[in-house]
């Protein structure tokens, strides 16, 4: 049974579906914390209905299976344990009216990283991205221009009235950028929305659906628009393909490399806080104008890949230059001499047609 299978039978329980349709959540964390309580409940062995009914029965003995269902996913992921007892805490507190007793889910979770977090930086991006086909190639350059990540794509890509909106604006010649409106993604904020340039647009057309084909029993499949779990498994086997795959980096660190980016270009932070959708300050009170954020951001947009790849490019002629000159000291060490320029020149050779 795959994922979405799952998901729609899960629904189909009365308990699930009253909750996922009267919860007041934000879209995307609705739809994670509907995923979390499939594993949870599927790791415990329990049903929706059987977890409310002993919620009025023996608390006991289930607060003791959340915590050792819980405390055995956090072995294997503690952020995974972390959302799933924050889904489990959601739906139970749905329901609370309807308990003698209020029931207090007070196990905590503690999230540590215990490996190294990645970079990754414009120059990496741009050659993952080359590994990918269309569309990939393009959706991946789309979101590494605009900060934005997997959920917010497949958000727009489903959203006919925003993507008019969107063409109407590339439509329009005086303009070289394009401003999406989108929900905030902080609780405290009550406008939200990002600028792209339209170069990030190029062979771009929303919406965008994998592509049909047709199976050998003669069934159709693809025709679907394009989610953020198809994003994950495209940048995973591009990544693998650049030599630059690294666990836990996945293409929300196209994020990471748009603020790295932006930082290079003196971004001002609260403009960047803003277009990352985190509210600009610590307390959400940045309401910058869109002229504000165009006229920061066009610092990022001219500062363009060339340069940081011109930088690349000069680093590793400089490995090159150090490698030679370290054959240079092995042959002096050996006590042959001083070197011709002819000698200079052959060694060049050589160490060029060896590396391609």
């Amino acid at each position: 049974m795959t994922v979405k299978e799952k998901i729609q039978a899960f629904l189909q329980a009365p308990e699930i579906s009253v909750w996922y349709r009267a919860v007041d959540l934000k879209p995307r964390t609705k739809e994670v914390y509907l995923l979390r309580l499939i594993q949870v409940f599927d790791h415990m062995q329990i049903t929706p209905s059987l977890h409310l009914k002993e919620c009025d029965g023996n608390r006991k003995q289930l607060l003791g299976r959340i915590k050792m269902a819980l405390g055995e996913i956090r072995e294997h992921s503690a952020a995974l344990a972390h959302q799933q007892r924050a889904a489990l805490v959601s739906f139970t507190n749905y329901y609370q009216d309807q308990f003698d007793e209020p029931l207090v889910i007070n196990y905590k979770v503690k999230v540590r990283r215990v490996r190294m977090k990645k970079g990754l930086t414009f120059e990496q991006a741009d050659k993952i991205i080359a590994e990918c086909s269309h569309p990939y190639r393009e959706i991946f350059k789309f979101l590494l221009w605009s900060g934005m990540d997997q959920s917010t794509f497949s958000y727009i890509n489903s959203n006919l009235e925003l993507i008019a909106e969107i063409q109407r604006q590339l439509s329009v010649p005086t303009r070289d950028y394009v401003r999406i409106d989108l929900p905030p993604r902080k609780s405290n904020m009550d406008v939200y929305f990002v600028c792209v340039p339209k170069r990030a647009f190029e062979n771009l057309t929303l919406p965008i659906s994998t592509r049909p084909h047709k199976l050998r029993n003669g069934q159709l499949q693809g025709g679907k628009l394009i989610e953020s779990m198809k994003l994950k498994k495209r940048w995973k086997y591009a990544s693998k393909k650049a030599k630059l795959d690294y666990v836990g980096m996945g293409a929300h660190h196209l994020r990471s490399a748009f603020h790295t980016q932006a930082v290079r270009a003196n971004v001002d932070d609260r403009i960047l806080l803003f277009q990352l959708g985190k509210g600009g300050d610590k307390f959400g009170y940045v309401r910058p104008e869109e002229q504000d954020v165009v006229r920061e951001l066009r610092k990022v947009w001219e500062y363009s890949s060339t340069a940081a790849a011109l930088d690349e490019k000069n680093k590793e002629l400089g490995q090159k230059v150090e490698h030679i000159q370290s054959q240079v000291d092995e042959i002096r060490k050996g006590g042959l001499g001083p070197l011709t320029k002819e000698d200079l020149r052959r060694m060049v050779e050589q160490f060029v047609a060896e590396k391609g």
